[in-house]
């Protein structure tokens, strides 16, 4: 091992002996100690870099929107179902009902096609509304290598867990869906920004 670093600081460098792994320079001398670089990770092609660019361009201009609306709708609509402590009417109820499933629907197709580009292939979370939001959350910090999202995505799904089960008398629960879409447009929108 004679190539040193020129006056580098101790850390982990390009094994000096040509091997895909790095190694230690203690600031003075090479380490035995080695790790391997890891599987070279494959570009991907342009065609499926533009379709995972469509497919996060449709979620953030509408699956956001369908998926956080439709899923407090649908929480909504089942908190005031004919026969609770503050009912709808019934073809109110199924009106709110249907509209729900509608944006629910919309709003799943568009995450599960962008995390169907992002990860090349078809997953349950995917097809599972709410927990694909989160899921495209995780793959696009994964994909930035962003350890600081972690804390964020726990709290966005402890609020959206919140959303599911607390009284749903409560006024500020209404806000609760629209700060979870405002968070997850603008991590969507800060993916796109670092794809440019």
């Amino acid at each position: 091992m004679t190539r040193e670093p020129p006056s580098a600081p101790p850390g982990w460098y390009p094994d000096p002996q040509g091997g895909r792994q790095w190694r230690v320079w203690s600031g003075d001398r090479w380490s035995a100690l080695t790790r391997p670089y890891g599987p070279r990770a494959a570009l991907p092609s342009p065609i499926e870099a533009l379709e995972a660019q469509r497919a996060l361009h449709r979620v953030r201009r509408s699956g956001v929107a369908a998926t956080f609306a439709g899923l407090g709708l649908l929480v909504n609509s089942l908190a005031h179902w004919p026969g609770t402590a503050h009912p709808l009417t019934t073809s109110s109820a199924l009106v709110g009902l249907d509209v729900a499933l509608a944006l629910v629907t919309w709003g799943t197709a568009a995450h599960a096609i962008a995390l169907r580009a992002l990860r090349g292939h078809w997953n349950l979370v995917a097809l599972t509304p709410g927990l694909n939001a989160l899921a495209l959350r995780a793959a696009l910090a994964h994909e930035r290598d962003a350890a600081s999202a972690r804390p964020l995505l726990v709290i966005q799904a402890l609020a959206m867990a919140l959303l599911a089960s607390l009284d749903h008398g409560a006024p500020w629960l209404a806000f609760l869906p629209v700060a979870l879409a405002i968070d997850h447009e603008c991590a969507v929108a800060r993916a796109l920004d670092h794809r440019r």
